[in-house]
């Protein structure tokens, strides 16, 4: 089940790079591969046999990296399947970004073999669009979803006292809390882009900046809306591991279709918008755009630079910060393998249990649980768990660590589950935990030496 939700979660990032990169073959705003081209090098016969040749390539990369990820499901352990998917993630990245700039290439050969190449501009409109005022989303909008998401964090942290573990789900409610401020900044971030001029046209650039903005305004207002509705959702259902899977599955899912339908609304738009321009002045970056995918232009002073079709953004590599970014991006996606190979750790390392001086002690890979022999009030031998349930922590099938529900009862785990009996140990402080080593006979000796 993990290994399927796993794939279904990944798998849309392939799916979407394909048909947002086919797209590019649309010309937009004299766009196509990213490449500036007049009204007739848009319909000329080599650039769209070129286009062709392009989605013929991206398709079969593809169908092969659809392919490679059926064998994944074969692998025998958990640590291998999460480091060959993570592995697979990266290629489902960069493969067809690789295919995209080499194409864009052969688009820029042919380009100034023709002469097409044109001046730049990019701030030819600008003074006399920022001119015209602007009507911006009142802030009021933003007070419902963050209302609604404050909610479960004040009865979390109203229930900290009583239960101790409650922090971990205090976090979980104020990160998405947080979000509702950020998604509001971001929504304010677009008023201080640059205009999106292709031409002399002022009335033109009027168009495509509002379009830009307007699909920008409802999609973090909408994001705003269904992470409050989600904060709610999970804290509503957080004594249910079936209801928070399904809240959070939904979520993610809206949130990705949402992000989708924006960007391909904003590309409709300036496809509609800009099909009869080029005919005459049209605005020519490409030099700024390192294989028409990275902004690197030490002239511009902003960090955060749209893109020049569809609503993302891009960081100018020429500031220090925007290269910074780009680094630890760059360094993320390299270490992403490194979870499987964390997990393969996990899979690989026994839980232990010892009486080490005057305390009682368990281990699992950079989990320990030290409790003082004077602190325990009662321990005795278990030899099932019944029904359960992780609040925080690890659950794999030779390792069970963390925060648990365990028959109802909030406790600590630290033990492997396919070697009872379990040593269940009450403090007096009240806390309890279950505990065991991968040796049962071990477990057993253990609660002699613990007996008076």
């Amino acid at each position: 089940m993990f290994q399927l939700i796993m794939a279904v979660v990944l798998y849309p990032s392939l799916a979407i790079i394909f048909f947002l990169l086919r797209d590019a073959t649309r010309p937009k705003k004299n766009l196509i591969l990213e490449v500036t081209l007049p009204y007739e090098g848009q319909r000329d016969e080599e650039v769209l046999a070129l286009c062709k040749s392009f989605r013929r390539v991206l398709l079969a990369v593809f169908l092969a990296l659809t392919a490679a990820m059926a064998p994944l499901f074969f692998l025998p352990s958990m640590g291998l399947f999460m480091t060959g998917i993570l592995l697979w993630l990266d290629l489902a990245i960069i493969c067809p970004y690789v295919v995209f700039a080499f194409w864009r290439g052969k688009l820029m050969k042919l380009k100034a073999a023709r002469g097409w190449r044109a001046d730049g501009g990019q701030r030819l409109a600008d003074l006399t669009v920022a001119a015209r005022p602007v009507k911006r989303l009142s802030p009021l909008w933003f007070l419902p979803p963050l209302a609604a998401s404050a909610v479960p964090v004040v009865a979390s942290a109203a229930a900290l006292s009583r239960s101790p573990d409650e922090v971990w789900m205090l976090a979980v409610y104020l990160v998405d809390l947080a979000l509702i401020p950020l998604f509001f900044a971001f929504h304010r971030i677009i008023y201080r882009q640059a205009s999106e001029a292709v031409d002399r046209d002022t009335d033109l650039t009027q168009a495509l900046t509002q379009a830009r903005r307007y699909q920008w305004s409802r999609f973090w207002l909408a994001a705003a809306w269904l992470t409050g509705a989600f904060n709610l959702g999970i804290w509503l259902l957080r004594d249910s591991a079936l209801g928070f899977l399904v809240v959070t599955l939904v979520y993610c899912g809206v949130l990705l279709a949402l992000c989708l339908a924006t960007e391909l609304a904003a590309r409709r738009a300036q496809e509609a918008l800009t099909r009869s321009t080029g005919q005459d002045y049209y605005v020519d970056t490409d030099d700024n755009w390192l294989w028409g995918l990275l902004y690197y232009n030490p002239n511009d002073s902003h960090l955060m630079i749209n893109n020049r079709t569809g609503m993302g953004t891009s960081m100018n590599l020429a500031r220090p910060a925007g290269m910074a970014l780009a680094v630890l991006s760059g360094l993320i996606m390299a270490a992403m393998p490194l979870v499987g190979v964390w997990v393969l750790s996990l899979e690989s390392t026994p839980v232990t249990l010892a009486l080490e001086g005057e305390a009682l002690v368990a281990r699992h890979v950079g989990t320990e649980y030290a409790i003082p022999l004077e602190d325990i009030a009662s321990a005795e031998l278990v030899d099932t768990l019944e029904d359960p349930r992780r609040v925080a922590g690890t659950a794999m099938d030779n390792a069970l660590t963390g925060r648990f529900q365990v028959a109802g009862e909030r406790c600590t785990l630290c033990l492997d589950p396919q070697s009872p009996p379990f040593l269940r140990v009450v403090l007096t402080s009240g806390e309890v935990y279950y505990l065991g080593d991968r040796d049962p006979g071990l477990t057993q000796a253990l609660l002699a030496a613990l007996s008076p």
